[in-house]
């Protein structure tokens, strides 16, 4: 989860008007680049449909590109609340199955596909030490480490596998815009 999150959830930390301000510039923009594309949405639309000045975006998102990126942070918040909800117990193979099932939806239909190719896109324009956003310590490849490993240890996933192999298993699929 992320720390705003954690953090509201704990009682920490109360929406301020600026994290309104910014989840609406988020929303807005997301719903914007669903209808028109990417590429046909300006920060000046943005600002204006989302009731904010053009400097109030800058305040909370330095491009439109960091918009796209903030996306990763409502995926790992999903991934994180699908292993939540999982059953108890629940077989690694079931709890894999559910992640890489809410990963598709939440594509399909909160994010989108072309908001995913633009995402990979600008990954693939940085050099490795700047693709934060793929770092294998998101909750995504944690999780996925996680159960791949439960799996093995309990000899119901690729056990005849060496552990180091499982860090990568889900990257393919990442790198195919699955996941």
């Amino acid at each position: 989860m992320s720390r705003q999150i954690e953090e509201q959830a704990k009682g920490k930390h109360r929406e301020t008007k600026g994290d309104k301000t910014k989840k609406e510039l988020y929303t807005t923009a997301l719903r914007l680049f669903r209808e028109k594309g990417y590429e046909n949405v300006s920060i000046s639309e943005i600002a204006r449909e989302a009731g904010t000045a053009k400097g109030t975006f800058y305040i909370h998102f330095p491009s439109k590109a960091a918009v796209v990126t903030e996306m990763l942070h409502y995926y790992d918040d999903t991934y994180e609340e699908t292993a939540a909800r999982l059953p108890f117990p629940c077989s690694p193979l079931t709890a894999i199955q559910n992640l890489i099932g809410e990963s598709c939806r939440f594509t399909c239909e909160t994010i989108g596909v072309d908001l995913i190719r633009v995402l990979y896109i600008q990954q693939l324009h940085k050099n490795p030490a700047e693709q934060g956003e793929m770092d294998y310590h998101r909750p995504l490849y944690q999780l996925f480490k996680h159960f791949f490993e439960q799996g093995q240890e309990q000899k119901d996933l690729l056990p005849q596998v060496d552990r180091s192999h499982n860090d990568h298993l889900a990257d393919p699929c990442h790198q195919r815009g699955i996941l």
